[in-house]
């Protein structure tokens, strides 16, 4: 079952993220029937240019279609939360809490293998967009902490080099009060998505040492164990550990043969997943050259959408506001990565459907 709202524009979130002074913008507002085919644009508080990154920190921003009731707000990006379990949630580690890092640190690991407290502060401070922690309301409950380095080995590991390629995970660590409750697999597995969502950062893998009974948990978290480490820490050998991040920024796609059960035959369709805050999701000019390559009738990107899903169709040549075969098949590939195959699917068209009556009443 496909259901499809009145309105299908959901409200419009614009953003703009600074890494360097951490800082992000967001606004949000329901728009009206005026505004289904609007075109957004970042300006200055002149309205008269576009905002770059750089400026994010001191701009007053606004929108070309905001009106006085519209309110923007400037937050750090250290005051972001993402949700990971029902009572516990993701952010990034402020200085003030990492005093209780690093009794979750000294309490979780041997002596000869914790981090100092002067070494989490170095990291907070140097590499702050890297260390995570993990809250139940307002108590750090478990963190995530890495630095940047150019080679995965003992002397690159000590310091943090703000342009490496590889991301060194130094510690996973939860405070043991809260323990085999899933929080480590679900912080770990965010961790992992937002340092990869982050596509200009020049990070291409993230990397790790781990013990031998920790293999299973860091392989079902996406990485690959890669043999024993070369480098010595403390008195027990160590595995190291790999998650190529190219890879993951790749999205998945499928082809599907929709009206059949039977390979190579029925009407095919391209279906292309994105994260929706992927810059993919934004890029009509991607989406148009993918549809190309693909070369069938129809290609749909498929973009989670608070309960429901964005859907986008092209063909090879434009984009078009719906296809009933792209649609199925979209749904055929939902339901086999776990959508509940006895809930509704809600679809939401980026394109308006035309009036079939715009006149009614001549």
């Amino acid at each position: 079952m496909f259901q499809n709202p009145e309105h299908p524009m959901r409200p419009k979130m614009l953003s703009a993220v600074s890494m360097s002074d951490r800082f992000r913008q967001e606004k949000m507002r329901k728009p009206s029937d005026d505004d289904v085919a609007a075109e957004w644009v970042m300006l200055d508080a002149d309205m008269d240019a576009k905002v770059t990154e750089e400026d994010a920190p001191t701009s007053q921003w606004k929108c070309a279609s905001a009106t006085e009731e519209d309110e923007w707000v400037v937050i750090s990006k250290s005051d972001i939360k993402t949700d990971i379990l029902p009572d516990v949630h993701v952010s990034l580690i402020k200085a003030e809490d990492v005093a209780a890092a690093f009794d979750i640190e000294k309490n979780g690991y041997p002596e000869d293998e914790a981090a100092s407290h002067e070494g989490l502060i170095y990291r907070q401070k140097e590499a702050g967009d890297f260390f995570y922690g993990a809250y139940k309301v307002d108590k750090l409950v478990g963190y995530v902490c890495a630095t940047r380095c150019a080679g995965f080995d003992h002397d690159s590991l000590s310091v943090h080099d703000p342009a490496g390629p590889i991301l060194a995970v130094h510690s996973v660590c939860v405070d043991k009060p809260y323990q085999k409750q899933g929080i480590a697999r679900a912080m770990l597995k965010k961790y992992v998505e937002l340092i990869s969502l982050e596509e200009g950062n020049g990070v291409t893998s993230i990397m790790l040492m781990a013990k031998q009974h920790l293999i299973k948990f860091y392989v079902s978290c996406g990485f690959t164990c890669e043999g024993l480490s070369a480098i010595v820490h403390g008195q027990d050998p160590w595995f190291d550990f790999n998650l190529d991040l190219t890879a993951k920024r790749r999205p998945p796609f499928y082809v599907v043969d929709a009206f059949t059960n039977k390979a190579g035959s029925g009407n095919p369709a391209a279906v292309v997943m994105l994260h929706p805050d992927s810059k993919a999701s934004e890029d009509s000019d991607w989406m148009q050259l993918i549809a190309k390559e693909f070369n069938l009738s129809e290609t749909v990107y498929v973009i989670p959408l608070g309960s429901g899903y964005r859907l986008f169709y092209f063909t090879p040549t434009c984009e078009i506001p719906l296809c009933g075969h792209a649609t199925l098949a979209a749904a055929a590939v939902l339901f086999k990565n776990g959508a509940n195959p006895q809930c509704p699917i809600k679809v939401h068209p980026r394109i308006p459907y035309p009036n079939p009556n715009p006149n009614p009443n001549p």
